[in-house]
């Protein structure tokens, strides 16, 4: 009963290419301090101050003026890169990073900024040996941590990204909510019911619950044999998920496990509605139609399933071959 797709992958796909947050203060003191303290030149400080105010176009032509007059300081690579970045040059900015790094190998900021373009780019390999390198130097900021594991868990390395979640959290991670509904998906994905209901249980017990720590739980209820106590979760993520078909799907295997067919076919139905090509609800449709004698019925739901997927239509097949 594994899930066809997680909340997490998605969660965490959409969330770094929207865009990562800026380093957080306890990154970014250094630069501050710098400033403050009328290191560097004078369009540094005026294009970093731009750069703050969200004035990048502005920022980066100080910048680069600070760059033809101070070729060797790293912060001003920095932020050029940061101002590339959020101007949406990813490539000029990754070199930039790149060029602050090779003046500083311990620039922390500069580690973030590659790290963040590594993962928005999809090269997951090298976005994590950065993330790395933010946990080596800032060790008490958990969106090291996060990131890193979020790279890992893009690599398919889902039970790896637990730890690393895991101390994100246990250092103050804002999403901590999100992060344990994560891990709990990584653990269900690994056929670890019990322990992925545990970290379900965790984030649905916040008052923000969100949704999927709902579905999850009910989902890790169900994977363990209790339908009953399923039921009402499912349903609750059913109503607050208006558009996804996965808690209708697992509502309806809920009341198939107790034996309440007709609830079940009106639960696959449902995730139908939100999903028409959603090929598990139509597999299942198929089976009740089946078990019911309803083999013309079976054979338009085979015929739905067919060019959605191959393998679910092929045991529908064998099943209304041997009705007949």
């Amino acid at each position: 009963m594994k899930a066809l797709s997680t909340t997490a992958f998605l969660s965490v796909l959409l969330y770094a290419q929207a865009s990562l947050p800026t380093p957080p203060k306890s990154i970014d003191t250094k630069v501050e301090r710098d400033v403050r303290g009328g290191e560097g030149n004078r369009d540094f400080i005026r294009g970093y101050g731009l750069a703050q105010e969200g004035k990048y176009a502005q920022a980066l032509q100080m910048l680069e003026r600070s760059k033809s007059q101070d070729p060797h300081n790293p912060l001003v690579w920095y932020w050029i890169g940061y101002c590339q970045e959020h101007l949406g040059q990813n490539e000029a900015a990754l070199q930039s990073y790149r060029t602050a790094l090779q003046k500083n190998p311990h620039l922390v900021q500069a580690w973030w900024g590659k790290g963040s373009i590594l993962f928005k780019d999809k090269q997951y390999e090298e976005a994590y040996q950065a993330f790395q390198q933010v946990i080596h130097y800032a060790p008490k900021e958990p969106i090291g941590y996060f990131y890193a594991g979020a790279s890992l868990w893009m690599m398919e390395r889902k039970l790896e990204a637990v730890p690393l979640w895991e101390r994100a959290i246990s250092l103050g991670l804002a999403d901590s909510i999100g992060a344990l509904v994560w891990i709990g998906d990584a653990y269900w994905e690994s056929d670890s019911f019990s322990l992925a209901e545990g970290y379900y249980r965790r984030a649905a017990s916040h008052p923000q619950a969100p949704a999927e720590a709902l579905l999850g739980w009910g989902k890790a209820r169900l994977a363990q044999n209790d339908p009953q106590a399923a039921l009402p979760l499912l349903s609750q993520a059913e109503s607050r998920l208006p558009e996804d078909p996965s808690p209708s799907y697992y509502k309806g295997m809920a009341y198939k496990r107790i034996g309440l067919m007709k609830d079940a076919q009106a639960a696959f139905q449902e995730a139908l509605r939100r999903k028409p090509d959603h090929a598990r609800s139509l597999y299942e449709l198929g089976k009740i139609a089946l078990a019911d004698n309803k083999v013309d019925e079976a054979q338009m739901y085979y015929e739905k399933l067919k060019s959605i997927n191959t393998r679910l239509a092929q045991q529908l097949l064998q099943e209304i071959l041997s009705k007949r």
